[in-house]
C-alpha cells in the first residue's frame, strides 16, 4: 500500500517508492531530493455508499459544517487534503469539492471495501 504523507500545491509526497506486481505499470511519479511525489489528479478512490446512502461533502472537516454537495451514487474522488479523520476531495469531473469522513472512502483498488 502506498501512503500519502502530505500535499503541497496539488502534489502528494509518497512515504516510500511504490513497488508494483506488474512491470508494465507506469505511474507518473516526480522524484526529487525529498522523495517521490504524485499529483492528486492521479490518485483516486471510490466511495463506500454501496447501499445508496446519501453522502455529503462539507465546507470544513466537521459533521455540522455546511454541505457543499450531496450524492447517492458511488463516486470516484481525488484527495486534495487531510485533517484528522477527514479528507478534502474533488469529484473526478472537477465540479465539486469538500470534506468527507474517511469511513466513507475505499482506498483499496482490488476490493469493493464491503
Amino acid at each position: 500500500m502506498v501512503v500519502l504523507e502530505n500535499c503541497t500545491k496539488g502534489w502528494w509526497k509518497l512515504a516510500e517508492k511504490p513497488s508494483y506486481a506488474e512491470e508494465d505499470v507506469d505511474i507518473p511519479l516526480q522524484p526529487s531530493a525529498t522523495g517521490y511525489w504524485i499529483h492528486y489528479s492521479m490518485v483516486g478512490f471510490g466511495t463506500r455508499n454501496y447501499g445508496g446512502q446519501t453522502l455529503h461533502l462539507r465546507k470544513s472537516p466537521d459533521d455540522k459544517a455546511p454541505i457543499t454537495y450531496s450524492f447517492s451514487k458511488e463516486l470516484t474522488l481525488h484527495p486534495i487534503g487531510v485533517q484528522g479523520d477527514w479528507v478534502k476531495v474533488k469529484t473526478s469531473d472537477g465540479k465539486h469539492s469538500g470534506w468527507i469522513e474517511m469511513d466513507w472512502i475505499c482506498a483499496n483498488p482490488l476490493t469493493n471495501c464491503c
